[in-house]
Formats: structure tokens, C-alpha cells, sequence
């Protein structure tokens, strides 16, 4: 791919399967009409072909392609099912509460990045950061990506040991476990299993990311039929769950006992979880870096803006729909003492609980579907930071840097088990800038108001408000682990 002149299919294809694109010259394959002399009637030579007509109109961006991105590019972060421990703080009322206001913000984020975009024919998400912040901010930006993709990596592949770990113990010894030291505080843990277990997790995604014979298409859809069938999961059992809570747990003598609906007092302790349960939020957000491609197609329809915004909104809300459900189903299944991954609580009837494995054994299958898209970003921002007039270069070393890149998360995950404190590093410290100070600065820069106008000073202190609120949380967090 030329660096300069991007792709635009190819950018889509990468950083958003399953929204496919088409050339905006593409028409029925009709050849010109022939005529034997002026009293005849002119039929065509070559009639429309029927599959070539299906194949345009599947193929052309549409609303639903883009909403559907938005979705399981965010669901893929897999931090929906660990807000429930977070809720704790909040309350059940107030967390949806700031679930709702963070997809609005979403919402007004993509947006303002969709009006900067238009002001440039063939665009992407670097390019516009260049020519608006200068070449010093693109750099900050594709670094800021590169850790962040490289976090996730981390994150994803740490969630693995313990799927699989409650899966081996439930089968072989018939029991379930509750917390995810699940294997790490055992021999399991702590011997040398540990180490080739990683190594094989990292072969996996490698062999996945070199040789892509798992199309992205495909990992995407399986993406979101996972998700959906976790959530829906979490919906059946909600109700033996929350009755098992209220008649064996629930205590009207033991305050620790009492769900939390409304009391956000809890959020604003020297914990600081306020800031931390936001930073979380915004990294379950995460999806900017995918969305200037789609903008760059919709551009070339009518109505750009209008199926821009239907589709942001769409997208929005079902993703909002997706991770409240997650909310009040993991709260309501665990209200005591909520985990930080709900799919590692503990079976109430205390015996095999086969849905339950077959949950955690599909999600482990999604991680390691899921973390080479991660890595493709980190290679595109790589790429674009270090080889960017170099591309023959890095098509030599490839392989190189892409096994350095997936045995190394994968390494670096053996020493990983906080999965709240990742979540709220890569919220706190990346989202937030990512989804919306850069996009921010980038609309205020190409409007045609000066830089002191009201509106674009609202602009930029609501995203300064977010970049703080996450940095507290993220060195809250920190902190929190430091002091271990």
C-alpha cells in the first residue's frame, strides 16, 4: 500500500471488515446500443447481468454496514462484561446513566471527525491529523495507537489463561471457581505450563495474522454472534441468579450484602472510582481510527451526511443496547461481590454448569480471532511512524516484526492478571485521546472559525474535561497497583 496515496479499499478492508466498498464509477456492465437504421428499435447487445447488479448493491456502503462496525469493533474490546464490577461504586442506575452520556459524547466525537473529513477528497485518520496538527501530532497519534493496540493485545491474550483454566478445572475436578487466580495461584500458575501455554496462544494468533486464511469478514461476524449470544446468556440465567442472591446471600443485618441501585457517593472515595469506572468506559468506546474510512466512502453517495449520522446513531445505540443489558444482567447475577470478568463467577448450584463452559470456550476462541486485528493496527500505525517512505523494507521484514510483536504480547501477558487496571490504563491514558482530543482539535482546525470562537472553545474544553477524567483514572489506577 502506498503510503502517501492510500488504498481506500484496502484501508477498509484492514481496519473495518465486513463494510466493503465499491468503486463510485461502477455501473451495469450495459454495452452501447447498436442500430440497423432509424425505424428500428435499439435493444442492447448484453443484456444486465443479474449477479454483477446483486454483487454492486451488496457490495456498496450502506448504514447498516457502518452501524454494524461501530458495534463489534467496540464490543470487541471486551470491557462490557467487566463494567458490572464498577457498578458496585456507581450504583445500577448511575452507571447506565453515564453509559448513556459516554455514547452520546461517542456520538458528538465521530461526528465532529466527519465534518473535519470532508474538507479532504482521500483521507485517513493520520493524514488529517498532519495537515491540521502538524507532522509532531501525527507522530504523537500513530504512537499513542501503537501502545494502545499493543495494551489490548496484552489484555485479550492475559483473558485467555483463565477461560481456559475454568474449563479445565470444572471438567476435571468438577468444581467452580469464582475468582480469576483461577490457575494463576496454583502449579498451573506458577510453573512452566504457564509459559508454553502463552507461547501457543501467540503461535495462534500468528499463524492467523501471517497466512490469513480466517477472513476478516468472517472474524467479524463471529464476533458479534459471540457477544450476542454471551449477553443473551447472561439474560436467561439473570433471573436463578438474582433469586439464588436473595434467598441465600441478601442480608438485612449486612450492609455488604445490599446491591447499590442509586447511591454514587461510594464513586467519589479516596479510591477514586469515579474516574477509574469512566476510563473503562471510554476504552469500551474506543473506534475512531476505523471510522475515517467509512467516511471517506460515504462521501462519494448523496446524502453523505445524513447516512453518516444515521449510521453513527444506529451504530451508537445498539452498541449503548449491547453493553447496558451486560450491565444489569452481570450486576443483578452477582450484586454482592461482582467480578472483574463476569464469566468468571462462581456456579450457584456449585456443580458442572455446561453453558457456562461453552461461554468461555467461544470467548477464548474470539480473543485469539480478535487480538490480530489489534495487531494490524499497530502495523499500519507502525508502518506510517518508522517505514513510511520505506514500504519494500518492511515487506521484508514483516514476519520479523510480526512475530516480535505477537510472541512478545503474548509474553508480556504472563505477568498480567489485572484486567480492571489494563482496561483502565488503556481508557485513561489512550481512549481519550484517540476518540476524542485529536478528533476535537482536528475539527476546530479546519473550521473556518477562528480558533477563540465560543463554539469551538466548548469544543476543546469538553474534550480537555475527558482527557483529564481519564488520566486521573488511568494514575488512580496505577497507584492502586503500585501500592500491591
Amino acid at each position: 500500500m502506498n503510503e502517501s496515496k492510500p488504498n481506500v479499499s484496502e484501508k477498509i478492508n484492514d481496519l473495518a471488515p465486513a463494510f466493503h466498498t465499491v468503486s463510485p464509477d461502477v455501473r451495469l456492465t450495459n454495452q452501447p446500443t447498436q442500430t440497423i437504421n432509424s425505424n428500428e428499435i435499439r435493444v442492447a447487445i448484453n443484456p444486465p447481468n443479474l449477479m454483477e447488479t446483486i454483487r454492486t448493491i451488496i457490495n456498496r456502503p450502506t448504514i447498516f454496514g457502518a452501524s454494524f462496525i461501530i458495534t463489534h469493533v467496540c464490543l470487541g474490546n471486551f470491557a462490557i462484561f467487566s463494567l458490572a464490577q464498577k457498578t458496585k461504586s456507581f450504583g445500577l442506575v448511575w452507571i447506565i446513566i453515564f453509559c448513556v452520556l459516554v455514547g452520546i459524547i461517542n456520538y458528538w466525537s465521530i461526528m465532529r471527525g466527519f465534518f473535519a473529513s470532508i474538507k479532504l477528497k482521500d483521507t485517513n485518520y493520520s493524514e488529517l491529523t498532519e495537515k491540521y496538527l502538524g507532522k509532531n501530532a501525527r507522530r504523537i497519534l500513530n504512537l499513542i495507537i501503537m501502545i494502545y493496540s499493543f495494551l489490548y493485545m496484552m489484555y485479550l491474550v492475559g483473558l485467555t489463561f483463565p477461560l481456559i483454566g475454568r474449563i479445565v478445572k470444572i471438567i476435571s475436578y468438577n468444581k467452580q471457581y469464582q475468582s480469576y487466580d483461577t490457575f494463576l495461584k496454583e502449579k498451573w500458575g506458577v510453573g512452566f505450563i504457564k509459559y508454553i501455554f502463552f507461547i501457543c496462544v501467540g503461535f495462534c494468533f500468528y499463524i492467523i495474522t501471517v497466512f490469513k486464511f480466517i477472513k476478516l469478514r468472517f472474524i467479524s461476524f463471529y464476533r458479534i454472534i459471540t457477544f450476542t449470544f454471551c449477553v443473551l446468556f447472561l439474560i436467561v440465567q439473570c433471573p436463578s441468579y438474582y433469586k439464588h442472591y436473595k434467598n441465600e446471600i441478601y442480608n438485612k443485618n449486612d450492609k455488604n450484602t445490599y446491591p447499590n441501585w442509586t447511591d454514587l457517593s461510594q464513586a467519589f472515595t479516596a479510591k477514586m472510582e469515579f474516574f477509574k469506572g469512566l476510563s473503562i468506559l471510554f476504552a469500551s468506546y474506543t473506534c475512531m481510527p476505523f471510522m475515517f474510512p467509512i467516511f471517506e466512502q460515504f462521501k462519494i453517495q448523496e446524502n453523505p451526511l445524513k447516512k453518516t449520522r444515521t449510521s453513527v446513531f444506529f451504530g451508537t445505540l445498539l452498541l449503548t443496547t449491547f453493553t447496558i443489558i451486560s450491565i444489569i444482567c452481570s450486576y443483578l447475577i452477582n450484586p454482592y461481590s461482582p467480578e472483574e470478568f463476569i464469566f468468571f463467577r462462581e456456579n450457584k448450584n456449585h456443580d458442572i454448569d455446561v453453558f457456562l463452559i461453552i461461554t468461555n470456550f467461544i470467548l477464548f476462541i474470539c480473543i485469539i480471532l480478535t487480538v490480530p486485528r489489534y495487531y494490524l493496527m499497530l502495523k499500519i500505525n507502525f508502518k506510517i511512524l518508522f517505514f513510511k517512505n520505506k514500504t519494500k523494507l518492511l515487506e521484508k521484514l514483516n514476519n520479523i516484526f510480526t512475530f516480535i510483536f505477537c510472541f512478545g504480547s503474548a509474553i508480556a501477558s504472563i505477568y498480567f492478571d489485572g484486567y480492571l487496571s489494563y482496561l483502565s490504563y488503556i481508557g485513561g491514558f489512550f481512549s481519550v485521546f484517540i476518540n476524542y482530543l485529536f478528533p476535537i482539535l482536528i475539527y476546530v482546525n479546519s473550521s473556518e472559525k477562528k480558533f477563540k470562537y465560543w463554539i469551538n472553545i466548548i469544543h476543546i474544553i469538553l474534550a480537555v474535561i475527558l482527557c483529564i477524567i481519564g488520566i486521573i483514572g488511568g494514575i488512580s489506577t496505577l497507584v492502586d497497583d503500585i501500592k500491591k
